[in-house]
């Protein structure tokens, strides 16, 4: 049902048009999900449309089914709220993109927090939460969804680090932050620098 977007469903076609395997993504995550075939048969999700526990970033084998998830790593995978992105990252670490609520000048509103999760200890290797940069003053305090982060990834950076980037749709602008010490590194887009 193409009105239904309590669900997604995962498929994947072969040159002919042809369905060669798919899957169902819990209820509730809906349509808006990271998907990506990392080769071998496996094939990486995460995100969702709801912002729910359900959308934490997964690992699937076409013949295996579900063979590694990120709620083993993260100690409060329950209460947490994945949304739109969350993937597997070149360095075989894997991201989260979270709902949070952060303070603003004058009431909360929605942000995001950012997890870089390691499959092999699973553990948080850091945490990135968007209240630093209203704190700091690198983003604006708003009201409701005030920047809607709907994209994560990372990259080396040219000092050797590696740099957490952030799409947030609402100001039209990519940011970058240190993905080990959270430190502000630029913002692309209107207003940025």
């Amino acid at each position: 049902d193409a009105t239904d977007y309590s669900t997604g469903l995962l498929l994947v076609f072969d040159p002919q048009g042809r369905v060669r395997w798919w899957a169902r993504t819990p209820d509730n995550v809906g349509p808006s999900v990271e998907f990506v075939y990392l080769g071998g048969d496996r094939f990486a999700w995460g995100g969702g449309w709801t912002p729910n526990a359900a959308g934490r970033p997964r690992l699937l084998d076409l013949y295996d089914g579900e063979i590694w998830d990120s709620g083993a790593a993260i100690p409060d995978v329950e209460s947490s709220a994945f949304h739109h992105d969350g993937k597997r990252l070149w360095d075989g670490r894997w991201a989260t993109l979270e709902a949070v609520q952060v303070l603003g000048e004058e009431s909360s509103f929605g942000g995001f927090q950012v997890r870089i999760l390691d499959p092999e200890t699973n553990a948080v290797a850091s945490t990135y939460d968007a209240q630093r940069a209203v704190d700091e003053g690198h983003l604006p305090s708003g009201s409701w969804d005030a920047w809607h982060a709907n994209w994560v990834d990372t990259q080396p950076t040219p000092e050797g680090g590696q740099e957490l980037l952030v799409g947030l749709r609402n100001l039209s602008s990519v940011i970058s932050v240190d993905a080990d010490t959270g430190d502000w590194r630029w913002r692309f887009g209107p207003g940025g620098d």
